[in-house]
């Protein structure tokens, strides 16, 4: 998802993000946060008020994190415990948003060291999804995951 976050700084900020890179100043950044956050305000509403339904819409991001999240909230003895785990993933999804609206002329620049990499990068993405989805539809996905764990051991210590 984090790839995705300039675009929607750069849209929900009515600029592109070469303009901004060409006019850093902190109007600009400023314009750029507040709108940012209404956007975090505006999804985390959403989320926090329909939690699964919600979530269905971002499931290949968010998936497992958001069923974890859902399974702890189901089984909290009170409403408000489920609704805080909620806001706090909510908050989690917006931090990226705000950081990058910030920092968007950095980004830009960090960014551009990227694009050299971009097409191997987007093939190696593409080989990726397509391995996932062949993995889905044959019901292999399980058998996938373990092959990763096997071939890459150090997979299994992330989070």
């Amino acid at each position: 998802m984090l790839p995705l976050v300039p675009a929607y700084v750069s849209y929900v900020a009515g600029d592109s993000l070469h303009a901004v890179r060409l006019r850093p100043d902190s109007r600009a950044r400023i314009s750029a946060m507040v709108l940012s956050a209404f956007l975090v305000a505006g999804f985390s509403t959403v989320f926090i008020a329909l939690g699964l339904a919600f979530g269905f819409g971002w499931t290949p991001c968010i998936g497992p994190a958001l069923g974890a999240i859902l399974t702890v909230s189901a089984a909290q003895s009170s409403v408000s415990g489920g609704v805080a785990l909620l806001a706090a993933y909510a908050l989690g999804l917006g931090v990226p948003f705000l950081l990058s609206a910030f920092f968007t002329g950095e980004l830009i620049g960090r960014l551009k060291a990227l694009r050299s990499l971009g097409r191997m990068l987007q093939i190696a993405a593409g080989a990726i999804m397509i391995t996932m989805g062949l993995a889905m539809v044959t019901g292999r996905l399980t058998t996938f995951g373990f092959w990763l764990l096997e071939t890459f051991p150090a997979l299994g210590r992330i989070g």
